[in-house]
């Protein structure tokens, strides 16, 4: 009875070791999940075409899947909300993504400079990576401030330079400036202005508004300014235009340099600025001569093809149902930039994976890891890849 009772144990161990061992195989095996937590500025009034962003980055996720040499080992998920553009909202989406499963191990976006800026400064005390595809600010720039933010989209400041070459080719020495009271364009200008000194070039006037521009307009006005730098958001920019238009700053004797990421028609409103009213038609009369700056959203080889799909970029956009062949509103660059931000993320976490290899998974990632977020954000600044808007 002994013996018999000593065999059964014996047999039990055999089977019960055996089966844990399949068992340990197959989870080395398997496929894991990784989480980005994803930020869009879904349905603003003043921002056209925002659900094509999100539909760009859905579609990279897509490709990143389907590519057997990147995260092989993973099947990389996109977890997405609206901010509504609010400051407040985007920090409850932040601290849902944190404080409810599952992990997200870096995030994705936001639009605008103003909702990313406190959602960057915050997410790092969580130590997570961060990429956006449209915030624009300069202050985004600050290392110290933003240790693990990137962007695809290049910073507002970095169209001063195109401006201040623009203004010297054609011989325009003297300037008027005017801007929204918002970080973006304070920080923007301020750099501007650093640039004309160096060119000679004069600041005639330097004004910032709040909410109407009316005396603004009235300096610039007064100072002679003949060609007006101006930055604003849409809804903004329009009182600027058309206090401007009552005003007489407009004809063939002003030129105007606008923002050229501004959506599509952006001026095509009747507008009330409170002290002032402009039709649809006085607006087009208005901004009929501007000029506008902006960054190039694609990049295509000599043959006019995307890196990345081998078609050209538009065409292929068009097929995704991610730009409209009809509505010029819909095919501005943040698309393509929120596709070419997704598929850096899956790139810095593909080598990071293969650092941590063979002991450790990105999935064994939290957010009190700093080792795998310090690996991840060097490999973030590693990233060498032709994609649709960067090479």
């Amino acid at each position: 009875m002994i013996r018999c009772h000593s065999y059964s144990i014996t047999v039990i161990l055999i089977v019960f070791f055996g089966l844990s061992f399949h068992w340990s195989l197959a989870n080395e095996n398997a496929v894991r999940d990784l989480y980005i937590g994803g930020l869009f500025p879904l349905d603003d009034p003043e921002w056209v075409g925002t659900r094509l962003i999100l539909q760009a980055a859905q579609l990279a996720i897509r490709h990143i899947n389907e590519n057997p040499n990147i995260l092989p080992d993973y099947n990389l998920n996109l977890i997405w909300n609206g901010t509504q553009s609010s400051v407040p909202y985007g920090l409850k989406i932040l601290y849902e993504y944190i404080y409810h499963p599952p992990q997200k191990i870096m995030l994705l976006g936001s639009g605008y400079s103003s909702v990313t800026e406190p959602i960057a400064e915050t997410s790092k005390l969580w130590n997570l990576v961060q990429f956006s595809y449209g915030a624009t600010s300069p202050s985004l720039s600050n290392k110290a401030k933003f240790p693990y933010f990137l962007r695809t989209i290049p910073s507002d400041a970095s169209m001063n330079g195109p401006r201040v070459a623009l203004l010297d080719s054609l011989k325009w020495h003297k300037v008027g400036l005017i801007y929204q009271s918002e970080n973006i364009f304070a920080v923007t200008m301020e750099e501007l202005i650093k640039l004309l000194k160096k060119k000679n070039i004069q600041v005639l006037a330097s004004t910032v508004f709040t909410n109407n521009p009316k005396n603004q307009i009235e300096q610039l006005k007064t100072s002679d300014a003949r060609i007006i730098i101006a930055s604003f958001y849409e809804k903004e920019g329009r009182k600027v235009l058309c206090e401007a238009y009552h005003q007489g700053i407009k004809g063939k004797k002003y030129v105007w340099i606008l923002l050229g990421w501004l959506s599509g028609y952006w001026w095509n409103h009747d507008v009330n600025t409170g002290t002032s009213n402009c039709t649809r038609e006085q607006m087009i009369e208005m901004i009929d001569g501007h000029l506008a700056t902006d960054t190039v959203s694609f990049l295509v080889s000599k043959n006019g093809l995307s890196p990345i799909q081998g078609q050209p970029v538009q065409d292929y956009m068009i097929s995704e149902n991610i730009s409209s062949a009809s509505d010029p509103r819909d095919t501005y660059g943040y698309s393509n930039f929120a596709y070419d931000a997704v598929y850096a993320m899956a790139l810095a976490l593909n080598e990071t994976h293969n650092q941590l290899q063979p002991d450790r998974w990105l999935t064994d990632f939290t957010y009190r890891d700093n080792n795998i977020t310090q690996m991840l954000i060097n490999n973030c600044y590693k990233v060498n890849f032709s994609g649709i808007t960067v090479s």
